[in-house]
């Protein structure tokens, strides 16, 4: 018996520190179904691709950076991440600089192709797939 009343007593306080959400009733459930449903189709894709777009146009610039300044960059953008001031313009410039970062480490640079939206064939593949006419 003292183990199921020492189980019962460790459940109890267990379950008094949980947050509990209210249970709803009647027309709470509704409405609260109603507002998740618009919460959840908000529509965010057309500011998304806005973003996408400011951060692509900071490609050309941030590609030319060398070693050093980019490194310079990323600890600016480390820096303001600290001190959680990791927004607007900061942000997608951050974004940028991982973008590059990750292109840096896993293509190599005599390959690279400066495309951003289309992925488009390089040259060396391209010279492959041409028929050969004799």
């Amino acid at each position: 018996m003292s183990t199921a009343s020492a189980s019962n007593e460790l459940w109890s306080i267990f379950d008094a520190r949980r947050v509990k959400a209210p249970e709803l009733k009647g027309l709470d459930v509704v409405a609260n179904g109603m507002i998740g449903w618009v919460k959840n189709r908000r529509r965010a894709l057309a500011g998304y691709k806005r973003q996408v777009e400011r951060i692509e146009a900071l490609e050309k610039e941030i590609h030319e950076l060398g070693a050093t300044r980019f490194a310079e960059e990323v600890q600016k953008c480390r820096d303001l991440a600290r001190l959680n001031r990791l927004e607007g313009a900061a942000l997608e410039r951050g974004m940028a600089l991982v973008r590059e970062g990750a292109l840096r480490a896993v293509q190599d640079p005599c390959r690279r192709q400066h495309t951003t939206r289309r992925w488009r064939q390089p040259t060396w593949a391209r010279a492959r797939s041409r028929p050969i006419i004799r």
